[in-house]
């Protein structure tokens, strides 16, 4: 429709784009404009830095936990690192540059490999032949969905998350 058109011109406009920013990208900007605001169901993780960065998650029940990773999210992206509903109190965040910096970091330990990994168990990382790091705790209690922004500080509360969106 008209008004479809003349929406998608605007939002070409407000993004910036060029006249050679074909379809493709266009729709992979606008999903990503839209996981900024809303919580799909899943963990989502928002990379308001200026570089890319790789992430690892773990969740924890009272039967047992698991770690994994690594996901790489490039700069001004979104992704959505865990697609089912939520259904745990918590889930641990793991945020590094490229170069193995952490932007986010935590005390609540999990294992983990330098290369893509999925491991069940939290402790005795060492002997079972892991790293371990200290993953932020996330409060998800209750959602369904969570979007985590991470900046050039570390994990942004919500409402700085909001602030930089409308910058």
């Amino acid at each position: 429709s008209k008004q479809t058109g003349t929406a998608l011109a605007a939002f070409r406009k407000h993004m910036k784009f060029s006249d050679k920013f074909g379809n493709a990208e266009l729709f992979d900007a606008l999903e990503t404009e839209a996981l900024k605001t809303n919580a799909p169901a899943g963990y989502t993780v928002c990379n308001d830095t200026a570089g890319a960065f790789i992430v690892a998650l773990a969740d924890s029940d009272s039967e047992k936990a698991v770690s994994r990773g690594w996901w790489t999210v490039m700069a001004g992206a979104c992704a959505r690192v865990l697609t089912t509903p939520l259904k745990n109190d918590a889930v641990y965040l793991l945020v590094q540059k490229r170069n193995g910096a952490g932007l986010v970091t935590g005390s609540d330990k999990f294992c983990l490999t330098t290369v893509a990994f999925q491991i069940a168990g939290r402790g005795n990382c060492g002997p079972r032949g892991f790293q371990e790091m200290g993953f932020a705790r996330t409060i998800t209690k209750g959602r369904t969905g969570y979007v985590a922004h991470v900046g050039e500080t570390g994990l942004l509360a919500p409402l700085q998350a909001q602030a930089g969106m409308l910058k």
